[in-house]
């Protein structure tokens, strides 16, 4: 980036890898993202959805924040492929908690229905990993999810989140070092148990499988 800028929410595709990898470098600039929020077809509700036409993104040096008052917004990213930050900052504090998903998306209500939770989720999917370094993560107070711990394994070093960590389900590992500092860690399906391991890469968190 050559400058701070305001525009649409950011997104590849969902489909056949089209490119290796995707890296933006912020340079030291603020995006603020106002509308079109984006997604997949239909629920076009995120501020940003890395599909499987990448195979990595990387943001860098930088601020990524949402513009207060941005409508059709309740989920933070979603993110299908190996996603990387470092010294970033990711300011979601504008995002209207919502109940997000489960196919039911009645823009009249004032919450979106997703499992009964309240989630502007920071999200990471299916068999890709996460990397958070030296960045800020802000979530809205209200927030009972915010970074949503899925695929592989999520890392955090040297990284604040201002708000709770989740874990979708006993194959993923959030691995936790340095400063790192959180909310909590908890189970994003309720009744889950979350157990942690201190280990020479760091603090392991995972659901119990018992």
């Amino acid at each position: 980036m050559l400058k701070n800028a305001t525009g649409a929410g950011l997104r590849s595709v969902d489909g056949t890898q089209e490119r290796e990898s995707l890296i933006i470098d912020f340079a030291g600039h603020t995006y603020t993202m106002t509308n079109p929020a984006v997604g997949s077809q239909g629920t076009e509700t995120q501020a940003m959805h890395w599909g499987t036409s990448l195979g990595a993104v990387t943001m860098k040096n930088g601020t990524f924040q949402i513009e207060e008052d941005t409508v059709n917004v309740s989920m933070a990213m979603q993110n299908y492929i190996n996603f990387t930050a470092e010294d970033m900052t990711f300011d979601f504090s504008n995002i209207p908690v919502a109940r997000y998903g489960d196919n039911e998306f009645d823009v009249d209500s004032e919450f979106k229905k997703y499992n009964g939770l309240e989630v502007p989720m920071f999200n990471n999917n299916r068999d890709g990993e996460m990397l958070l370094r030296s960045c800020r993560v802000i979530m809205p107070s209200e927030s009972t999810k915010g970074i949503s711990a899925g695929g592989k394994f999520v890392r955090l070093e040297d990284t604040t989140v201002d708000g709770y960590i989740c874990l979708l389900d006993n194959t993923c590992k959030l691995i936790v070092s340095g400063s790192t500092q959180f909310n909590d860690v908890v189970s994003y399906f309720e009744g889950g148990r979350v157990t942690n391991t201190t280990t020479d890469k760091g603090t392991i968190y995972q659901l119990a499988t018992e």
